[in-house]
């Protein structure tokens, strides 16, 4: 969605994060957890979370397999944070993206991709 004569734009895609031209200040964050971003006028709106449901391959304990998750980004720390499901308040771990390689192997299933950090490598697929 566009605000008209607005300085700044939301992207009303569903499930994705939108970057803005020429804006450098930090993001403002509302009672409810909902970042919010400045249009004309001092105005806010809310500003969409990136977040949605990936399969993850467990490796902990005797069964691993795909362990369906709810992912959150949180942008403040650049981690990805990962629940059971969507209405789950705490989460069970969390991938720091500060340091990580995405890789994305070309004999690997359809849709499958690894995040590597300097402590882990995370299997997850869409």
């Amino acid at each position: 969605m566009t605000v008209p004569n607005a300085k700044y734009s939301v992207s009303a895609t569903e499930g994705t994060a939108d970057l803005f031209d020429n804006y450098e200040s930090p993001l403002e964050e509302s009672e409810d957890n909902v970042c919010l971003k400045p249009i004309k006028d001092g105005a806010r709106v809310p500003r969409k979370k990136l977040c949605g449901y990936l399969n993850k391959f467990g490796t902990k304990g005797p069964m691993k397999a795909w362990k369906y998750r709810w992912f959150c980004y949180d942008e403040k720390r650049c981690h990805l944070l990962y629940y059971r499901t969507a209405h789950d308040v705490n989460p069970l771990g969390n991938i720091d993206l500060c340091n990580a390689v995405f890789d994305c192997k070309m004999e690997a299933e359809e849709g499958t991709f690894e995040i590597k950090t300097p402590s882990r490598v995370f299997l997850l697929k869409v």
